[in-house]
């Protein structure tokens, strides 16, 4: 059976750690601890993203976050932001000593797939647990 959690919250950094913190409490019970880490660093990642390069002023102001979790199969997360599409995954060479830019590039690395959908204007990160 899928958990499904779903929260909205301002634009600001101190909103998105305490979104984290809740969130990752909630899934505490439902997830391995690995898989939590994991979880806190893709929302971590992701709400970081949407606080620093979403377009406030267009639609609500507001981020969304959705998660669903299947127990012993795997997690989703989708992050909306109001944003136009994101940047690309930056090169690993490129911004190795850079002080930002290196956020969907570990996504990429610890999850099965990392996508922008146009439709829905959101980011989605799915990670599939013991990989």
């Amino acid at each position: 059976m899928m958990t499904r959690i779903r929260k909205r919250f301002a634009p600001d950094l101190g909103a998105a750690r305490a979104v984290i913190a809740e969130l990752s409490e909630q899934v505490d019970q439902i997830l391995p601890a690995e898989e939590v880490s994991y979880l806190k660093l893709i929302l971590c990642e992701l709400l970081a993203n949407a606080v620093e390069h979403g377009r406030v002023g267009t639609c609500r102001d507001e981020i969304v976050v959705r998660i669903g979790i299947v127990p012993e199969v795997g997690v989703v997360v989708a992050v909306g932001d109001c944003s136009g599409q994101p940047g690309e995954i930056a090169d690993p060479e490129e911004v190795l000593l850079c002080e930002h830019g290196r956020g969907l590039f570990i996504l990429s690395a610890i999850c099965e797939t990392l996508a922008f959908r146009q439709s829905t204007r959101l980011m989605v990160a799915r990670r599939r647990f013991g990989t």
